[in-house]
């Protein structure tokens, strides 16, 4: 009897309550379009076209274009960055995106020092596509539902950058931007994450440790390195361009490698040496355990970095009283375990070195970064 008085109360609740509410339908796809021009307005064909999100920074992944931070490391998200190849007429198109906020860089890469024509077809943003690269512009869209948006990207300046970095193979990633990462580089890509990216004005991964970037605006613009190596390092370097100059740039990098970065700058020298005596032999990570940091390393190192984003400036209680910002605390225990890393194997522990930068004289451009 009571089954059936159940049955009975529900089944009026469902009548009272009308059918039910079919599930809403997703909302159309958006759709970018666009053209990338040189300095006299001409088409400029074969420049790739890579897609971000317009939040972070970080490139997308296709299919359903989700950040590269949220896509599992089982699922070799980086062979599948979302960017398209200017046509003959220099435009370009991306369907089927998702409502929101994008921002599209665009660059060239050319075969070598002397030739000006693209090098085509690129297979992926991230394999070896060549030593030179040319930056043809950035651009900002939002794109909302069933409508299409517009873009055209130019040419940001005429300066030119010659990189080198210390790891001299083909596994470094450069990422150039115009503002500064958000901390030092041992927290390797939570210092990228933010303005850094953001703000990227092109990327190249290195052949041999080699990259020369023209196109570049009167500025000063901020260069990140990473080596994927077995033993990754990251490196950085600040560099004031006027119009139509052109610099060296040697980048060293912070990784327990033999001629590696093992000890601090300057503006954390202090601090380190502190924490290092509070801590004595107990392990320096617990002075940092009220963050509550706890990244899924399920999830691989690019997310275990990205974790920490979030408490970069927040000021963190000292044993001794103190306050201080929280990526300058986990960049000092990064040195401290590096540094006793080092020293455990028996080896050197080498000095701080800043990149080496060489400036040349400005000399008359010859358009958009095209020169050398």
């Amino acid at each position: 009897m009571l089954g059936w008085v159940g049955a009975a109360v529900t089944g009026l609740a469902t009548l009272a309550a009308g059918p039910p509410t079919p599930a809403p339908e997703p909302p159309a796809p958006g759709c970018v379009r666009g053209l990338v021009l040189d300095s006299a307005c001409a088409p400029v064909p074969g420049a790739v076209v890579a897609l971000t999100d317009g939040g972070s920074g970080l490139p997308l992944v296709r299919p359903g274009y989700r950040t590269l931070d949220r896509a599992g490391p089982d699922e070799d998200p980086h062979r599948r960055l979302a960017f398209e190849t200017t046509g003959t007429d220099g435009s370009f198109t991306f369907t089927g995106l998702p409502a929101g906020g994008y921002r599209l860089v665009a660059q060239t890469w050319i075969r070598d020092e002397t030739a000006d024509a693209p090098r085509a077809p690129v297979a992926g943003l991230l394999e070896v596509n060549g030593t030179v690269i040319v930056l043809r512009g950035t651009a900002t869209v939002n794109v909302t539902p069933g409508a299409t948006a517009s873009a055209t990207l130019r040419p940001l300046g005429d300066g030119v950058i010659m990189i080198e970095d210390l790891a001299g193979n083909d596994e470094t990633l450069l990422v150039v931007s115009a503002l500064p990462p958000s901390a030092d580089p041992i927290l390797g890509f939570a210092g990228w994450a933010g303005p850094f990216m953001r703000n990227m004005l092109g990327a190249n991964r290195m052949p041999g440790g080699s990259t020369t970037v023209r196109g570049l605006p009167a500025s000063t613009v901020y260069l990140g390195v990473f080596a994927a190596d077995n033993v990754p390092g990251w490196g950085m370097a600040a560099v004031p361009l006027e119009r139509g100059q052109t610099a060296r740039v040697k980048i060293p990098f912070v990784v327990a490698w033999s001629d590696g970065v093992h000890s601090p700058p300057p503006h954390l020298a202090p601090l380190c040496a502190r924490l290092e005596a509070m801590c004595g032999d107990k392990p320096v990570w617990s002075l940092i355990e009220s963050l509550n940091i706890r990244p899924d390393p399920g999830r691989g190192p690019m997310a275990a970095m990205l974790a920490l984003i979030p408490h970069l400036h927040t000021p963190l209680e000292l044993p001794d009283g103190s306050r201080e910002p929280a990526g300058d605390v986990l960049a000092c225990v990064g040195y401290i375990q590096l540094r006793r890393q080092v020293s455990g194997r028996g080896g050197r522990v080498n000095p701080y070195r800043a990149a080496e930068v060489t400036l040349v004289a400005p000399v008359g451009p010859r358009g958009d970064g095209d020169g050398k």
